[in-house]
C-alpha cells in the first residue's frame, strides 16, 4: 500500500492517539472510511498511525485473538476503516499497539502481571503505569503476538509502533524470574533496590530479559509476515540506549507536550547517528487538561530540528472528549499548514549527512542501574548540548559503539561527568589527541581515569565536603556538604558552581593556561590561585578538563549563562580556528549539513515572543531573530551562496588575502523560524 513510509521521499506523518476505555460509549461510532478518507485528503501525511490497543488494553478492531479485550462498546471496526481509507490514499498505516502495559490483560489474568519491587504498592484500582507484563508471562505468546500477527496477515497494515514497552517495563520479582536469575548467575540472594547486594547483576539480568522477550516477539512477528515493519517507542533512542544493533525497522519516540525544544534538539543529534530511518513525535497538543492544540507556528518550530538532521516527523492528535475515531475539520486544517513547512523545508534537508564538529558522549555506565537510564544520562549529557548549542557550535550525540570508529571525524571530543570511562575509551580517547584531536573532559571522576597531570594539573587533590559546611548563609539557611566554588564571568564577576566533587590543583608548568577559582562571590578578596580548567599538549591534540561537575551544575544553576560563556572560552583556546564560524543571537540554533557536495548551514529559531512558564506554556509568537554572520573557510570561491527555502542568492563578501584569506562572510539579516544558507562549493 502506497510508497514506503520509511523511504526518503516520506518526511511527514499523522498519529492520532486514543486508547480506548470500556467507559467509551461512542467508540468507533465515526470510524467510517469516507469521513477518514475526507481527513486524510486535507492533511496528505506520507503515513498515518492509528489506535490499535491502547493502554487501557482494549482493542479498537474485532480482533478474533481469544485472549483479545474488545472494547466493549466498539461499534465500527476502526482499523478496518482506516485501512479502507489509507488504501483509498494510497498512504501506508501503521499501528499503535502498547505492550508491556496492558491494563484488561492485568484485570484478567493477574498471573501475567509483573510483581513489582519489595514494598512497592500498587494503586488501588489498579492504574495503567503499575499494569506492566512479566516477560515470562504467557501474555506476549497468547495476547500481543498473535494480535500482531493478526493485523500483520489479515489487516495488511504496514507496521506497528509498539508503546508502552521499553519505559514501561520496571522489572519483576516474580518466582519464575528469581528461579532463571539464580540459574543464571549461581545467586540465591535477590536484591531489593539499587545498593544491595548483587543490585548491578539484577538489574543486567532484568534488562536482558526485557530484551529477550522483544526479541522473541519481533522474530515471531516477522516469522509470520516478514515485511511487517516494527518500531518500539523510545528503544535505541538517547533514553534507552542499546549495546546492540537490535532487529527494529526504525526508531521513533514521542517528547512530552511541553518545552520540548530542549528534547529535540538533543535527541536529534543522537538519532542521526543511530544508521537507521528515525522520526520524532510532538504531540500536537497541550496535554491535560485539555488537550488544547498548539499553535501551527508552535509545531513547525518543533518540527524544525527534526527535518534540519534529516528526519521525518510525526506529530500525535488525541482530541479531549472525542472518543469516535472523529477528525475535527478546523484542527486538521491547521495541521495541514505544518505539514506544508515540513514538506517545504525536507525538500532539501532529506538524504543529508552531519559535518562533524564536537562529538558529545553520552554512553550508558557500567554503574547506571535505574530503569529509565537515559534520564540520568541526559541530566549532564543535555545540559552540555544546550551549552554547545547555545555557543553556536555543530553537536553530534554519540555512544562509544558509534563514536570510536569516527573519533579522527571531529575537531573535538566532549565528555561530560557520566563517570566509570572505560578502559578501552579512555586509551582510544589519548591515541585521538596524539594524531591532532582536541579533548575536553569534565568531572573529577572523569579526570582521574586519565590522570590530572595529563591535563595539565599539579599539586591535586580531590574535595567531597565543603568546608563552608553548616555556616548560615542567609538567616537560617545553612550551607550543605556540597563543595561550592565561583569561576569568572570573563569580565569582573563571577558565578557559583556546585560539584560534588571538585579537583583542586594549580597548572603546571607545561600547561597551555587556566583561568582561576574564587571562594566567594568577591573575586577580589577570595582568589585561591586554584585552576578552573586546564589544558595540555600530547603530541599534535590538545587534551583539557573542568575538575567539576559542569554540566550537571548547569542543570542544577538555573542555566545560567555566565556558565555558558565559561565553556565558550575553555572552547575557543582548545579549538581556536572553526570550519565555520557563527556570530548569533542566543536562541539560534546552528547545523551543520552536507548534501550533493553543497554545505547546508541550517539556522533555526529557538526564540518566544511570551517567555514560557508553568502556566504559560503556548508559544503563540516567535519573533524573527538576527542578524546572523557566518564566516565560512573555503578553498576556493563559492559557485553560490544561496537562502533556502526561499531559493534566492544571499550577498556575502569574499576575502581572498590577508589574515582571512579563503573566507566567505555571509549575513543573513533576520531567521523567523528556519533558514539555511546553501554554500555550492567552486572550483580551485
Amino acid at each position: 500500500m502506497g510508497k514506503d513510509f520509511l523511504s526518503l521521499q516520506s518526511c511527514f506523518g499523522y498519529h492520532t492517539d486514543l486508547h480506548l476505555s470500556e467507559k467509551d460509549l461512542d467508540a468507533g461510532t465515526r470510524a467510517i472510511p469516507d469521513e477518514l478518507e475526507e481527513c486524510l485528503q486535507g492533511i496528505a501525511p506520507d503515513w498515518v498511525q492509528v489506535d490499535c490497543k491502547g493502554h487501557r488494553g482494549y482493542t479498537s478492531w474485532f480482533s478474533k485473538v481469544p485472549e483479545a479485550s474488545i472494547a466493549p462498546h466498539l461499534a465500527h471496526d476502526a482499523v478496518a476503516a482506516w485501512c479502507e481509507a489509507a488504501r483509498r490514499q494510497n498512504i501506508q498505516l501503521i499501528g499503535h499497539y502498547s505492550s508491556f502495559l496492558d491494563l484488561a490483560a492485568a484485570l484478567r489474568h493477574p498471573e501475567w502481571m509483573a510483581v513489582p519491587a519489595p514494598g512497592y504498592v500498587r494503586s488501588e484500582p489498579l492504574d495503567i503505569t503499575d499494569a506492566w507484563m512479566c516477560p515470562r508471562s504467557e501474555y506476549f505468546d497468547k495476547l500481543m503476538i498473535p494480535q500482531l500477527i493478526e493485523l500483520a496477515v489479515d489487516y495488511r497494515l504496514d507496521g506497528v509502533w509498539i508503546d508502552g514497552d521499553s519505559w514501561g517495563f520496571r522489572g519483576c520479582w516474580c518466582e519464575r524470574c528469581k528461579a532463571e536469575f539464580t540459574r543464571r548467575t549461581g545467586i540465591a540472594e535477590i536484591p531489593d533496590k539499587p545498593g544491595c547486594d548483587h543490585w548491578p547483576q539484577w538489574y543486567r539480568f532484568q534488562q536482558d530479559s526485557y530484551l529477550e522477550c522483544t526479541l522473541h516477539s519481533i522474530r515471531t512477528v516477522k516469522a509470520a509476515a516478514p515485511d511487517f515493519r516494527i518500531c518500539c517507542n523510545w528503544l535505541e533512542s538517547s533514553r534507552y540506549p542499546m549495546q546492540k544493533d537490535l532487529p527494529i525497522d526504525w526508531i521513533s519516540g514521542d517528547v512530552a507536550p511541553r518545552w520540548v525544544l530542549e528534547h529535540l534538539h538533543f535527541e536529534v543529534r543522537w538519532l542521526a547517528n543511530r544508521k537507521k530511518p528515525w522520526d520524532l513525535m510532538s504531540w500536537g497538543h497541550l496535554g491535560e487538561p485539555d488537550f488544547h492544540l498548539k499553535t501551527p507556528d508552535m509545531l513547525c518550530q518543533e518540527a524544525a530540528p527534526v527535518i534540519a538532521a534529516g528526519g521525518r516527523y510525526i506529530f500525535c492528535e488525541n482530541i479531549v472528549g472525542v472518543r469516535s475515531s472523529q477528525q475535527v475539520p478546523w484542527r486538521m486544517r491547521q495541521f495541514r499548514r505544518v505539514r506544508d513547512f515540513v514538506k517545504e523545508h525536507a525538500s532539501y534537508c532529506r538524504d543529508s549527512e552531519g559535518v562533524p564538529e564536537i562529538a558529545l558522549l553520552h554512553d550508558r555506565s557500567p554503574k547506571q542501574n535505574c530503569w529509565n537510564p537515559g534520564d540520568k544520562l541526559i541530566i549532564c549529557t543535555g545540559a552540555a548540548c544546550s551549552m554547545l548549542l547555545d555557543n553556536h557550535y555543530g553537536v553530534d550525540v554519540l555512544d562509544i559503539r558509534m563514536l570510536l570508529p569516527r573519533l579522527g571525524e571531529f575537531p573535538v571530543v566532549v565528555v561530560p561527568e557520566i563517570n566509570a570511562l572505560r578502559p578501552e575509551l579512555v586509551d582510544a580517547l589519548k591515541a585521538y589527541v596524539e594524531t591532532g584531536g582536541r579533548l575536553l573532559v569534565s568531572g573529577v571522576d572523569n579526570i582521574a581515569d586519565f590522570g590530572a597531570d595529563y591535563f595539565g594539573f599539579d599539586h591535586w587533590r580531590v574535595e567531597t565536603e565543603s568546608p563552608l559546611r553548616g555556616r548560615t548563609w542567609y538567616f537560617s539557611a545553612e550551607k550543605d556538604a556540597t563543595p561550592l566554588y565561583f569561576l569568572s564571568n570573563g569580565a569582573d564577576g563571577c558565578f557559583p558552581l556546585a560539584s560534588p566533587k571538585w579537583g583542586l590543583g594549580t597548572a603546571a608548568p607545561d600547561a597551555a593556561g587556566a583561568e582561576e577559582l574564587f571562594a566567594s562571590y568577591v573575586p577580589e578578596e577570595s582568589a585561591t590561585g586554584l585552576a578552573a580548567f586546564c589544558m595540555k599538549r600530547h603530541g599534535r591534540g590538545m587534551a583539557a578538563a573542568i575538575p567539576a561537575d559542569l554540566f550537571a551544575g548547569y542543570f542544577r544553576h538555573y542555566c545560567l549563562p555566565e556558565a555558558r560563556r565559561f565553556l565558550g572560552r575553555v572552547l575557543k583556546r582548545l579549538l581556536p580556528e572553526r570550519a565555520v564560524e557563527v556570530e548569533a543571537p542566543t536562541v539560534v540554533d546552528v547545523m551543520f549539513r552536507r548534501k550533493d557536495g553543497s554545505l547546508l548551514i541550517h539556522l533555526l529559531n529557538r526564540n518566544s515572543g511570551i517567555a514560557t512558564c508553568p502556566n504559560r506554556v503556548m508559544v503563540d509568537e516567535i519573533p524573527p531573530v538576527g542578524p546572523v554572520a557566518l564566516l565560512i573557510r573555503l578553498e576556493a570561491r563559492p559557485a553560490s551562496v544561496r537562502l533556502l527555502p526561499a531559493d534566492r542568492e544571499i550577498d556575502y563578501e569574499w576575502l581572498p588575502s590577508g589574515e582571512k584569506a579563503g573566507n566567505a562572510l555571509v549575513t543573513v539579516p533576520s531567521i523567523r523560524i528556519f533558514e539555511t544558507v546553501m554554500v555550492r562549493p567552486g572550483r580551485c
